[in-house]
């Protein structure tokens, strides 16, 4: 997971979902059930929201639209129609629980409350589940977001991810230095799961090859060169994994990635 820029919101979309927010909060004000079924109009801006993370997962950076560009979850960040609580039990067995019937349905069509994500990490992990520092008594109300400090890391937020996730040389992915943040997104959105650990372990043991030639002051300056070339490829923007890529790097090395951009400077990837 990375920090990427994201997106602004396409022409027309305010247009396009102008009936379906009326109702919406027209049932939410009523105090009424919010029925959200026939109102996923999001989901024909896929397309749209792609760019912003290259076209892969926001929180795991698997790529989502390689084949098919229709592919992937719009995840709302801040749940639309209920909020759950995670529990970890000692014996590491997880259960979910309902916090608040409610969620934040006026952030149903709030362009910044978008992430393009994979399946596997929208519906069979995040799901309806935003952890908060501080656990809120009662359901959220429009306006508590800006005063929120949310411990799920948001790819457009302005918490750096890198900052608070640690990889080791085989792609296994623990909260760095302990960070509630690191901690809580992985758990939340299964960071940790097997088939996404195989992915990123070929990448990291590449990465760890090319880190070891780098790093071996008897490696001749042409081994360094190479070392250094494939680590800038790996760890551009649009490449899988790049934020685990740039981690490594700044924990292994100890310089920051800025140091790769200015030796092995890359072309700005166009998604």
């Amino acid at each position: 997971m990375m920090g990427f820029k994201n997106v602004p919101e396409p022409p027309g979309f305010q247009q396009a979902v102008k009936k379906n927010i009326e109702d919406i909060l027209d049932q939410f004000n009523k105090n009424e059930p919010v029925d959200f079924k026939g109102r996923e109009t999001w989901t024909k801006f896929k397309s749209d929201m792609a760019p912003g993370t290259f076209g892969k997962c926001g929180y795991c950076e698997v790529n989502v639209v390689a084949v098919d560009r229709f592919k992937g979850d719009v995840e709302h960040y801040r749940p639309k129609g209920r909020v759950d609580r995670l529990v970890i039990e000692p014996d590491g067995t997880v259960k979910v629980e309902h916090l608040f019937t409610s969620g934040y349905p006026w952030l149903a069509y709030s362009w910044s409350n978008y992430i393009l994500t994979c399946n596997p990490c929208n519906s069979a992990h995040k799901r309806n589940f935003f952890p908060l520092k501080a656990e809120p008594a009662a359901a959220p109300k429009a306006g508590d977001e800006a005063k929120e400090d949310a411990l799920l890391l948001n790819p457009f937020g302005r918490k750096d991810p890198t900052k608070h996730l640690v990889f080791d040389h085989l792609g296994v992915v623990g909260p760095r230095k302990g960070s509630v943040y690191g901690a809580t997104t992985i758990a939340v959105c299964g960071l940790s799961r097997t088939l996404l650990e195989k992915k990123r372990r070929h990448i990291a043991e590449l990465l760890q090859r090319n880190l070891d030639v780098f790093a071996n002051p008897d490696a001749s300056d042409d081994a360094i060169d190479l070392a250094l070339q494939t680590i800038a490829d790996l760890g551009m923007r649009d490449k899988e994994h790049c934020g685990m890529v740039r981690g490594m790097f700044t924990e292994t090395i100890g310089l920051p990635w800025s140091y790769v951009e200015a030796q092995a400077p890359r072309p700005d990837p166009v998604f």
